[in-house]
């Protein structure tokens, strides 16, 4: 008790000599000596407090970013690769993209050949046609393509080797535009699909050409996505292909190099454009591969001081080069990084032949939105009241209550370490 009495006498009056206060110590009398804690102080101490942690996650979440961006550029290669390699293939990787991502906006159309040489199903032949606008930075498209497919007379059976079938081209179109895409296929009237951007599948990336497999020019994959997907892969060599240098040829291989063999050769001269891919597999004993199964010839041309694609040369097949699929593509520039007509990027201008519904897939369940009218007037499909719309408003409500949930348990976390933080404080 006698310590406990010296910490009250020193609290009341004040004094607090250094002796006394290491003989306090010394009989393992543990009290802070602090005033009296009031409201204003705790609100003064949680403010700085706060302050502090909002400094914190801004310090962390910076780091955190740059960390993501840093692995995200990262190249990975062969460890048999020595430095002066690994350096003349990040220098060539870079500079390829850095020039890629100088193609911002423009439009382009172009015609061509598809054949699909299916010994099973027989031989599929047509003409392809796509047509696009589009402006990268603001992350607006449209895109139009016939491309030939095969559409089998199935009637209420299922579909067999023996099943007839003809060639059809059906129209579709994409529109991307304020973080939504809009998409509509001629062949399949009833709907016109409403989606979020980054979910859509067809998102045509002139910029992607030279790296993309034959799907891809039918508008697939976007070029940060095939970078990446490079750039998790292992690069195994780099080499000049002529005496001067101006075609490199450089080998990427999955990490364990049992998979594929991807080759692309790039003409440095020509603003590191990719001119030439191969694609071999691996057939299962040591270094033994089959021959290129993809091969992708691509052709450039310089327009405003930019290097577009010109012509596109595909060829893939899984067993026999006799059941190759083909692609043959030339493309006509109208614009290049020149500002593009609004009216073409939205939904009213997408070209419909008669009425169609709008599905809005961005829900947690597909909702009809609208009918829309090939001269671009809308009108509700269904009276007010349907459970079609129901539903709409049930996602909505649904999405409120987790954000309640969210705020209330911020709260009471919040309110918990203000009352530990006082209570602590008043020992």
């Amino acid at each position: 008790m006698r310590g406990i009495d010296d910490c009250r006498v020193l609290h009341a009056t004040g004094v607090a000599s250094r002796s006394r206060l290491e003989a306090l110590s010394m009989s393992r009398c543990l009290y802070v000596l602090t005033p009296s804690v009031g409201p204003g102080s705790v609100w003064r101490c949680l403010q700085r407090h706060l302050r502090m942690m909002v400094c914190c996650a801004v310090v962390f979440a910076s780091v955190f970013q740059n960390l993501v961006v840093q692995a995200a550029d990262r190249l990975t290669f062969d460890p048999k690769l020595d430095s002066e390699q690994r350096k003349r293939a990040e220098a060539l990787w870079f500079a390829m993209k850095a020039s890629r991502e100088q193609i911002r906006s423009g439009v382009f159309s172009g015609k061509g050949t598809l054949v699909d040489a299916d010994s099973g199903l027989g031989r599929l032949e047509g003409p392809v046609s796509v047509l696009c606008y589009f402006n990268f930075p603001e992350r607006s498209l449209r895109f139009e393509s016939t491309w030939p497919s095969r559409h089998f007379d199935v009637g209420d059976g299922k579909i067999t080797a023996d099943t007839p079938w003809h060639t059809e081209s059906p129209l579709q179109v994409t529109i991307i535009t304020d973080g939504r895409a809009a998409e509509w296929n001629a062949s399949v009237p009833a709907s016109m699909h409403i989606k979020n951007a980054k979910s859509s599948g067809r998102t045509m990336d002139v910029r992607s050409f030279g790296l993309d497999s034959l799907s891809g020019y039918n508008g697939y994959h976007p070029f940060e996505v095939l970078a990446r997907a490079f750039e998790g892969q292992m690069i195994t060599g780099i080499s000049n292909v002529d005496d001067r240098g101006d075609v490199v040829r450089v080998v990427w291989m999955d990490e364990e190099k049992s998979l594929f063999r991807r080759t692309i050769w790039f003409n440095v001269a020509e603003g590191y454009t990719p001119i030439r891919k191969e694609v071999a597999f691996h057939k299962g004993s040591a270094d033994d591969w089959t021959e290129a199964r993809i091969v992708h010839e691509v052709t450039w041309q310089r327009i405003s001081d930019v290097w577009v694609p010109k012509t596109i040369a595909a060829m893939e097949y899984s067993s026999t080069p006799a059941e190759a699929t083909t692609l043959h593509l030339n493309l006509e520039w109208q614009k290049v990084n020149e500002q593009i007509p609004a009216g073409m990027l939205k939904d009213e201008s997408i070209g419909i032949t008669h009425s169609t519904l709008v599905v809005d897939h961005r829900l947690d369940k597909p909702v009809v939105t609208d009918l829309l009218f090939p001269d671009g007037t809308r009108k509700a499909p269904i009276p007010p009241g349907n459970d079609i719309v129901e539903k709409r408003g049930d996602s909505y409500r649904k999405g409120m209550w987790a954000i309640v949930v969210c705020v209330n348990l911020v709260l009471l976390v919040g309110a918990g370490v203000a009352v530990w933080y006082v209570r602590r404080r008043r020992r």
